[in-house]
């Protein structure tokens, strides 16, 4: 599997608040659908010269990004608390995200395993 098929199955997704928060938050039970989207965003302006030479430069934009969570996701307070943080201090907090690929399987605390099964139909021998 290619690193950059990430999906909301084998992503970790970490957001970190410089001026308001002490350490990056890994973001937890997002939405199974469409757990992250932005729109299209204009990387560059581009225009043709008569003499057909291609100019091109880059035009910065702010990126907008839309991200669904479960109802019991643990991430939910982190944004309510940015959120009242801004309303109490008036300003913006500026937030970055980074979505990376998650190697391997990983065992979350909420899972349980579980027990073992005997036999073909999942009894156990008789003794």
């Amino acid at each position: 599997m290619s690193d950059l098929d990430i999906t909301s199955a084998n992503s970790v997704f970490v957001i970190t608040v410089t001026s308001l928060l002490q350490a990056p938050v890994t973001l937890e039970n997002y939405a199974a659908d469409r757990a992250w989207d932005a729109p299209e965003l204009e990387m560059a302006e581009t225009e043709m010269s008569v003499d057909g030479y291609m100019n091109a430069g880059w035009v910065p934009n702010p990126v907008d990004q839309t991200i669904s969570f479960s109802a019991a996701s643990s991430s939910v307070p982190v944004f309510e608390a940015i959120m009242a943080a801004q309303q109490t201090a008036r300003s913006l907090y500026r937030l970055a995200g980074e979505i990376t690929h998650q190697h391997g399987p990983e065992i979350h605390h909420d899972q349980r395993s579980s027990p073992p099964r005997h036999g073909a139909a999942g009894r156990r021998p008789r003794s």
